[in-house]
């Protein structure tokens, strides 16, 4: 029997919260139309794959070895201008593990369905109805119809 552990269960209580404020430099909260910062991912059960989890290990022991390198303290005990002042400079440093990492937030962020609904996406397939699209004014293909076929047969 394969019993699935969440993925968020392999890191301890500082390393999630320091994933918590990764995810929402990410993706940050906006307050003008309700959207929850990427760290509402922790809220739920997330399952993220074994390489995003190698991706996360690796970044959080970047992040760790900059704070003690640079202010000789953990990242959590840090004030929070020296924490964006560190994720700033991994963002500058390790730019490829910067982007992958950003990549699989945004992946995981916009494929949540919360944040599908609060956009008004519905995570549901186009058929067999098919996409509601407006109509438009054909009049507008008019020049590309008069031009005629500009390719060879």
């Amino acid at each position: 029997m394969n019993l699935r552990v969440p993925s968020i269960k392999m890191f301890d209580a500082s390393e999630i919260s320091t994933l918590k404020e990764l995810f929402d430099y990410v993706i940050p909260a906006t307050l003008n139309n309700g959207m929850p910062g990427a760290s509402f991912l922790f809220d739920f059960e997330v399952n993220f794959s074994a390489s995003d989890v190698l991706l996360f290990k690796k970044v959080l022991t970047q992040i760790s070895d900059f704070s003690k390198t640079k202010y000789e303290k953990e990242y959590v005990k840090l004030s929070i201008i020296d924490k964006q002042i560190i994720l700033k400079t991994l963002k500058q440093k390790s730019n490829r593990s910067f982007n992958e990492l950003a990549f699989g937030i945004m992946r995981h962020y916009y494929t949540n369905n919360t944040i599908l609904e609060a956009i008004g996406v519905k995570s549901r397939p186009p058929f067999p109805d098919g996409n509601s699209i407006l109509e438009g004014d054909m009049l507008l293909f008019e020049q590309v119809y008069e031009k005629g076929q500009i390719y060879r047969d």
